[in-house]
This record gives C-alpha cells, structure tokens and sequence, in this order.
C-alpha cells in the first residue's frame, strides 16, 4: 500500500464515498511528480476541503513544490482583517529565530496584540493560518521543511514580509527581548528560598514564568548584533544577575558575544561587560548547580572591585553580615 493508498481514506470529509476516494487517488498520482513533501503539503490540505470541493481544490494546485509555496503566500495574504499582518510578523521571527520557538515566545518576540500573544488557542491558530509554512509539535513552532524556509528567505518573497528590512526585525526581537526580561526576570524566579538548593531539586512550576522569555534569554545578543544597536538601554535595562541565574549554562558565551561588539565608543558599557565576564567565568561552575549562589556567595566574593559586586552589593542577603577579606581586583588568569 502506497502513502497514497493509506491517506486518501483518512480524509475527514470522505468517510463514505468510495467513488470519489478512488477518483482522487488516481488523480493524485496523476499529478504528484513533485516531491514527498508536495504529496505531504496536498494531503493536509485537503483534509480541510468538503467533499464536493476536494477535485476542484486538487485541479488548482499547482503541482511542483516552489508555485505551491507561492499559492500559501497569496493565500495567506487573501485572509481577512489583519491576519495577513499578523501571519507575516510570525513568519518573519521565525525566519530570523536561532532555534524553534515555543508559542508563548514566538508570541512574545512578534508584533502582535497581547490577546493573541499570551493565548495558546489563538497562537496555534494563527500559526496555521500561515500556510503549510509551519507546524507545531508539543506546543513548539517549526518550518515544515528547510525548502519553505529558503523560499520565504529569498529576495523577492521575503520583501514581502520583511517590509522594512531584516535589521529592522533583528532590533524589534532584541527590543522585545529586553522587555520580557525586565518584566520576567527576579530574583528567585522558581521560589527556590535556600541559596543551598541545587539546580536538580528545583521543580518547574506547572505554569513556567520563563515559557516565554527562555529564548530572549539566550538569544537576545545575536539579534543585537544582526542590528547594529550600541544602547545604553542594555546597561540600563539588563538585570545581570536575575538573568545569569537565568541562563548560566550559556551565560559566559553570551557574555562573550557581548564582548566583541565594537563597544569603545561606551566605556562604561564595555568595562560592565567585561567585568561580568569575569564574574561569570569564575562562578559558573557554582551558579549552574546552585543558581541562587550568584546573590550570595558569587557576590560576597568578588574582589572589591567588581563593578558587578558595586552594582549589586544591595542583593547580598542581610543575614551575611561578616563579610570576607578578598582580593581588591579579579585574578590575571580570568582576563
């Protein structure tokens, strides 16, 4: 049996008409000269057709994968009120998106209304509004394929949807980023309580505060970087230690990212980083296993200093009263 054979009976709206079953299988074959992907995209389509429409919806399909990609476009652009709008903003942050998001951070990062944004209905309906482009599995957005991705990337079609430019997508993602860790990110996020608590005896909350900022976390420098921002609002904004306790297996690579941006024009800014830097590198190892140390001990230790020991010495818990003697700069072997 052909995956022709075994599909074309599972069509919702065929249950029953063994005719017409027959006389879609053999048109299918007709036409699928094209790609497995092809048959695959058809097949889900037409599982949304009414009997008495599915031959006339197969006739109009075009029968190689790229006019069938063009056919979604215009089909999406035939929705009504703004979901066209709203379908291209969620496909432009998955073109530009590192990794596959899950919808509460794919609604998030794009431009849409908070209703829309913050609903797992209205996601997951929105995002099949967008074609055949994307599909979701267990709740995270991916392209269907690497073939849809290129296309939606090409020039032509991508002037489309990136209406004002990639770098203006980058900044609006890096943007957004900032805000959700400002109004996500705190201290103790997970109400661990004990500074001694491990990373392995935290339990997740059913509602995860950080589903729809995990990505920012992670992520945000690489679109700082794709736009050519040099903010202030990064110093300003970024709350270092609720995000390093946060992110801290990746926290020393971003910092890193950080570094090599052409930040001379703002000492300030490049001499936080850097000393962050060498915070994370010296408390990394205690920080991954024991996140809420990065408030007590990674702090209580840093060398006097530490620019970051300086921004932060108010998040030292009162209980610490006798502090250590410690060195006045960091170890020459962190620079």
């Amino acid at each position: 049996m052909t995956f022709i054979d075994f599909r074309v009976p599972q069509l919702p709206f065929l249950e029953g008409y063994g005719t017409l079953q027959a006389t879609l299988r053999e048109q299918i074959y007709v036409k699928s000269t094209s790609t497995f992907l092809w048959l695959a995209f058809v097949l889900a389509e037409l599982e949304l057709i009414e009997s008495y429409y599915v031959l006339d919806e197969l006739r109009e399909t075009p029968s190689e994968l790229v006019p069938f990609y063009h056919r979604m476009v215009e089909q999406i652009d035939m929705l009504q009120r703004k979901d066209p709008e709203f379908c291209r903003d969620v496909l432009a942050t998955m073109m530009l998106a590192y990794r596959p998001l899950h919808l509460l951070e794919l609604g998030a990062l794009s431009n849409l209304p908070e209703q829309i944004s913050k609903s797992r209905d209205h996601m997951t309906r929105l995002v099949h509004r967008c074609g055949s482009f994307l599909t979701i599995r267990d709740s995270t957005v991916y392209f269907v394929h690497r073939s849809a991705k290129d296309f939606l990337l090409e020039e032509n079609t991508s002037q489309g949807i990136f209406r004002s430019g990639t770098g203006e997508v980058h900044h609006s993602i890096f943007s957004r980023s900032l805000r959700l860790m400002r109004s996500a990110l705190r201290r103790d996020v997970y109400c661990l309580k004990a500074p001694g608590i491990t990373i392995d005896q935290a339990k997740q909350p059913n509602l995860d505060p950080l589903a729809a900022v995990r990505y920012s976390c992670l992520y945000w420098v690489d679109h700082l970087r794709e736009c050519q921002t040099r903010e202030d609002l990064i110093l300003r904004t970024l709350r270092i230690l609720n995000w390093s306790t946060n992110s801290s297996v990746e926290g020393v690579v971003i910092i890193r990212k950080l570094e090599i941006l052409q930040l001379d024009e703002r000492p300030e800014l490049s001499a936080f980083i850097h000393d962050a830097g060498r915070f994370a590198v010296s408390n990394r190892s205690m920080i991954e296993q024991m996140p809420l140390q990065a408030y007590c001990s990674a702090l209580v230790f840093a060398p006097e200093k530490s620019i970051v020991r300086e921004a932060f010495k108010n998040c030292i818990p009162l209980w610490i009263q006798t502090k250590p003697r410690v060195e006045t700069y960091w170890n020459a072997m962190l620079l």
